[in-house]
């Protein structure tokens, strides 16, 4: 059985091609537009807003919020490529789920930090996240040539957004890579593809994402966390920790590569050290004899000349 609207998906996800799409967001697009015309069951061009509310309250009444948003942006992208502006206009999103981020402490992740050490790969890769706060695809991508070692900069390539951006190269990153890299030279290890590649998988290419979530996993495990740790976990732990030693949000933005500073905002709001700094000024109180807080240390700026973060001690 034919699907209606199936000519004018293709030539949406023919249009997305060409800008350059992800793999990835290309098939997330094709799944979320495919989902909402097989429910609906219309041509596009006939689809109305009581379809849409249809759809979303019965075809998509067991996805999690966050899934829900995602399907519904993708069909007013799809809606608006076909010239439905003004049903675009009217459609509504579910109000946005904000969690705290789960993220390691400073001790969890020095002491999965020193679980890698035997592995110099597996060590560069977690020594990359936790200093670099890189996404999972961002690190997968990561060519040797990205790195410039005299200048100390590491260029992070089509991330969200398609927006590549430079970032410093942390001295414990630099070190950490330059030991595989050296290790693999020795060895003779080379992709079978590409020789540029910086994190080689066992198979002589590229390092999956299936297989850098399990090996996190089991490096969790080998360290006896039991939070549920993830490529993205990680990432979260390196934005948490760089604005608790530097307080400088502009600069975790920059290191995350979010476009919009609310983005960011996220790691002030959620922790708590900021909390108290802020409480610790209020000075509020309904007793009059109200017991002074102790006073607490304020977050001090970067200083380039002496690195303040490292999970080294």
């Amino acid at each position: 059985m034919s699907l209606k609207g199936q000519k004018a998906l293709d030539r949406f996800i023919e249009h997305y091609e060409a800008d350059k799409k992800s793999k990835k967001t290309i098939r997330y697009y094709r799944d979320s537009i495919k989902h909402m015309l097989k429910f609906i069951d219309k041509e596009p061009e006939n689809i109305t807003l009581d379809d849409i509310e249809n759809w979303k309250r019965q075809g998509l009444k067991d996805f999690k919020k966050s899934s829900v948003r995602t399907y519904i942006r993708v069909a007013k992208i799809f809606l608006r490529y076909i010239g439905k502006k003004e049903l675009v206009s009217e459609i509504t999103m579910p109000k946005k789920e904000k969690h705290i981020p789960v993220y390691l402490t400073q001790n969890e992740a020095s002491m999965m930090l020193e679980k890698t050490k035997n592995n110099l790969r597996d060590h560069a890769i977690l020594t990359t996240f936790l200093y670099g706060g890189l996404r999972r695809a961002e690190l997968i991508n990561l060519n040797i040539s990205d790195i410039d070692f005299e200048n100390n900069t590491l260029k992070v390539r089509s991330g969200k957004g398609d927006k590549d951006r430079e970032i410093p190269l942390h001295p414990e990153t630099k070190k950490a890579i330059m030991e595989y890299i050296r290790y693999r030279m020795e060895n003779n290890i080379m992709p079978t593809v590409k020789e540029d590649i910086l994190f080689v998988g066992d198979k002589l290419k590229r390092v999956s994402e299936i297989w850098l979530l399990k090996k996190i996993k089991e490096y969790a495990v080998k360290t006896g966390i039991t939070k549920n740790i993830s490529p993205h976990k990680l990432r979260h732990t390196a934005l948490s920790h760089w604005y608790m030693a530097t307080g400088d949000i502009r600069f975790v933005q920059k290191i995350a590569g979010h476009s919009k500073i609310t983005t960011t905002e996220i790691y002030v709001h959620s922790n708590v050290n900021y909390l108290k700094e802020v409480m610790e000024k209020a000075q509020f109180s309904y007793d009059k004899q109200r017991v002074q807080y102790p006073q607490i240390p304020a977050y001090t700026p970067i200083d380039n000349k002496k690195d303040k973060l490292s999970y080294f001690g």
